[in-house]
């Protein structure tokens, strides 16, 4: 491998979509557990049933090609929605359960979709709109529909049929259709560079990435083992994933949504916050097999003897990324799950979104890597002109594969910026050693990664200095144990501010405090909750580099032996039983 490349075996994947594997599954298994919803239980044969009488429901308001954006927090309603659309021929636009109105409003202007099916409970909850299937907009004016969450009569979907106009009786589902290679699903990344946007999925992408992830977990180390890897996640039965991470995340998307529904797998949601004595009681009740956990979820496993309680013996793997996580916390769940592999991966929204696999086999050769490529991902390391650096150079590593973005939604500049000759150029630094295992050595992009989710450094900064008294803004990233990474945030006052005369700065502490409280509450009301800055400074100036722009490593350098800096008010220190939503 003297170019620095490390390429993994193919994994086949047939022309399908998203809902033509799913009804594949239905047909083979109709009567195996697909879905599980707190107290709702839905078969294959069920879910096909629900996924229908919603598609004749909103048929008159979704054309193929148009986009429904589903607002809906972890249940069953998004579930059969999310299938729906897909079956429509139309493309899903997952939005975050906890942004603030204005973000929601932002999200909608950017994708334009005709339909926004959401929670009339959650705090950027749009007014209620019905309009003709003739009043076709997008954007502002998108037909919003108001799905009650779990408001279920005995246990069934009643009032998600009703919200959405089925009727009993209506005839065959819609015979419409989508193409593998068209948009399936528009994700929310941060990006390898700038703001938020849009990474467009196309169905292959996600099936490949789906059934790559199943290979690697599966083991295949040569052309014979894949081939067997391929045929298990195709027509394998008895997985059971249990989603515990909110269901917008590229992730979920790809291996508990479309790699379970393809593979005739069980999905089982969490239903509620996320508890070890929850998380011990869902994997014994449903026996789960496998899951995905982000750093403070890994974080509150290690606390208390909660492992006593359950028969966990049917949990094989839990896979972890997004963001570092200390040895310690890694040491003190192998300790109460000693039977269970601790997976970790490294991806990205963009490349579909999982790159590599981390096997606990060859973590005593490879300490620090982040595994090696999935099966049919490519990997490589490249230096500032694209040119291949040799193994054990550093470099931005660059990726391969089937399930790969197309580009960025409506940002052809910026797609053309990361992809190019094929490649997807990640925004992050690494270097492959002479086996092909990848290790992480940075960012070139301002991102951060809180509680597995990014973060763009730009829009905390752009949301800062929208504020009167602001000047300047310059956002941070902190390791920590809880949530991974951690924002923190300095701002340089204007002139004019409040409590300031000319030319001053606010001097008096009393004012600073009382403007930083001022600060918090309107980023409270702007930004999710992830991404808020843990602590807020203010400085007299910023450190600039000679080319005059802000130094960021600098300010967090000189910032480190600073004592009593200011925080922004934040939750208290986590109980044994502290939940992560």
């Amino acid at each position: 491998m003297a170019t620095g490349e490390s390429t993994s075996l193919a994994v086949d994947t047939p022309p399908l979509t998203i809902p033509s594997a799913f009804a594949r599954s239905a047909l083979a298994r109709p009567l195996s557990p697909a879905l599980t919803d707190g107290l709702l239980g839905l078969t294959y044969q069920q879910l096909q049933d629900e996924t229908d009488d919603i598609s004749r429901a909103l048929a008159p308001l979704v054309n193929p090609g148009d986009r429904v954006a589903l607002q809906l927090p972890r249940s069953a309603e998004y579930m059969v929605t999310y299938l729906a659309v897909l079956s429509l021929g139309a493309t899903v636009v997952p939005l975050a359960h906890d942004l603030s109105a204005a973000e929601t409003d932002t999200e909608l202007a950017s994708c334009a979709p005709v339909l926004l099916l959401q929670d009339p409970d959650l705090r950027g909850a749009r007014p209620h709109r019905v309009s003709a299937a003739s009043d076709r907009g997008g954007g502002a004016s998108a037909t919003v529909v108001h799905v009650p969450v779990r408001a279920r009569a005995d246990g069934d979907l009643t009032s998600l049929r009703s919200v959405c106009g089925a009727a009993e009786g209506a005839g065959p589902a819609p015979g419409r259709g989508a193409n593998p290679a068209e948009p399936a699903v528009l994700l929310a990344t941060s990006g390898s560079y700038g703001l938020p946007k849009r990474v467009v999925l196309t169905h292959s992408a996600l099936l490949a990435s789906a059934r790559a992830h199943r290979a690697s977990l599966d083991g295949a180390t040569d052309a014979t083992d894949a081939t067997d890897a391929t045929a298990d996640a195709t027509t394998g039965e008895g997985e059971t994933t249990l989603a515990a991470v909110p269901l917008n995340f590229g992730y979920c998307n790809t291996v508990q949504i479309v790699g379970q529904l393809d593979s005739g797998g069980h999905v089982v949601l969490l239903d509620g916050d996320f508890l070890p004595s929850r998380f011990g009681r869902l994997v014994q009740e449903h026996r789960v097999t496998s899951t995905l956990l982000v750093p403070s979820m890994l974080r509150l496993l290690t606390l208390g003897d909660w492992h006593r309680a359950y028969d966990l013996s049917s949990l094989r793997h839990i896979v972890y990324g997004g963001a570092p996580t200390p040895p310690e916390i890694l040491a003190g769940i192998e300790q109460r799950l000693p039977d269970v592999e601790l997976v970790e991966t490294y991806g990205q929204t963009e490349a579909g979104p999982r790159v590599t696999t981390m096997r606990r086999r060859d973590r005593q050769d490879h300490p620090g890597s982040v595994g090696r490529p999935l099966p049919g991902v490519e990997v490589a390391i490249r230096d500032r002109d694209f040119r291949p650096l040799p193994p054990g150079a550093t470099g931005e590593i660059v990726v391969r594969g089937p399930g790969v973005m197309t580009g960025y939604h409506g940002r052809p500049e910026e797609s053309a910026r990361v992809l190019r000759d094929g490649w997807l150029l990640t925004g992050d630094l690494g270097r492959l050693d002479e086996d092909g295992f990848l290790y992480l050595r940075g960012r070139l992009r301002n991102v951060a990664i809180v509680s597995g989710m990014n973060v763009s450094l730009e829009e905390v900064e752009a949301c800062l200095t929208a504020h009167p008294a602001v000047a300047e803004a310059v956002c941070g990233v902190r390791a920590d144990d809880r949530a991974g990474e951690t924002l923190v945030a300095w701002v340089r006052l204007a002139a004019d501010g409040p409590g300031a005369g000319p030319g001053e700065q606010i001097a008096a502490p009393a004012g600073q405090a009382a403007l930083l409280q001022e600060l918090t509450g309107f980023c409270r009301e702007r930004l999710s909750a992830h991404k808020l800055p843990r602590r807020i400074a203010t400085v007299a100036d910023l450190p600039r580099t000679r080319t005059g722009k802000i130094d960021r490593s600098a300010l967090l350098a000189r910032s480190r032996n600073v004592p009593g800096e200011p925080a922004a008010p934040g939750r208290g220190a986590p109980d044994v039983e502290e939940a992560v939503r």
